[in-house]
């Protein structure tokens, strides 16, 4: 899949084309997406963090778990051979979990953070998608 590279002459033409169409400074049109990218990379770290928070814990909870469902009273292991597999299964879950909240957390709640912090921003690149898709 071919991704389309937009060269500054090209990306001056659509700013200058946008700026004319909604009568405003091509320069406002800068400054608003330059704005919004502190705003997009705080985003993407808080979630980044997020998603590692709550993978650890999902990590705590079901190694937890998996060690008082295959311990005995005592606390030893009722099987050994047990004990390779449940080392994996807190792994995995947590790993699960991280993936998928973290592309819930970009795809879907990123967008609509960014629309409600840098409404601008989103309208402008909405154009932009319009004019030159």
């Amino acid at each position: 899949m071919a991704t389309d590279v937009i060269n500054t002459d090209t990306l001056a033409h659509i700013v200058d084309a946008i700026s004319t169409n909604l009568g405003i400074a091509a320069k406002q049109i800068f400054d608003v997406f330059v704005g919004a990218q502190p705003i997009i990379g705080i985003l993407d770290i808080t979630f980044f963090v997020l998603a590692i928070l709550v993978a650890y814990c999902a990590w705590k909870v079901s190694r937890k778990t998996i060690i008082e469902w295959s311990t005995d009273d005592d606390g030893n292991w009722e099987d050994v051979d047990s004990r390779s597999i449940a080392a994996l299964i807190p792994i995995v879950i947590s790993t699960v979990v991280f993936l998928l909240l973290w592309v819930i957390l970009s795809l879907a709640i990123e967008p609509s953070v960014l629309k409600i912090i840098c409404p601008e921003y989103t309208a402008m690149k909405e154009i932009i998608g319009v004019v030159h898709p």
